[in-house]
């Protein structure tokens, strides 16, 4: 995993970091009809389950094109947390991509 902090995520890409809250808003509210989001909360306080889990990280993985794992929201301290460690994920993919210089 990588060293960088969710702190830093917020800090080096609030586009996309602002994109990733509206996927997880979007996906929240087709997998939990009805509930009122809170970033600040735990998946868990909003009424999440391993279910949930299972259907918002299949909407959010076909959303951002790279595969994460159901366990992510119940790791994440709060939904911010999980939209910044998804945002994490996707600069170390993008990283990744870069050409290293060889011919």
């Amino acid at each position: 995993m990588n060293n960088y902090s969710a702190e830093h995520a917020r800090e080096t890409t609030p586009d996309s970091s602002s994109d990733t809250r509206s996927l997880i808003l979007s996906a929240l509210k087709e997998v939990l009809p009805g509930s009122s989001v809170d970033f600040r909360q735990h998946f868990v306080d909003l009424g999440g389950d391993s279910l949930v889990a299972v259907m918002l990280m299949a909407r959010l993985s076909s959303a951002v094109k790279i595969v994460l794992s159901p366990l992510m929201p119940f790791e994440a301290d709060t939904l911010e947390d999980l939209a910044a460690r998804i945002e994490i994920i996707r600069l170390s993919r993008n990283r990744s991509d870069l050409p290293t210089g060889e011919i």
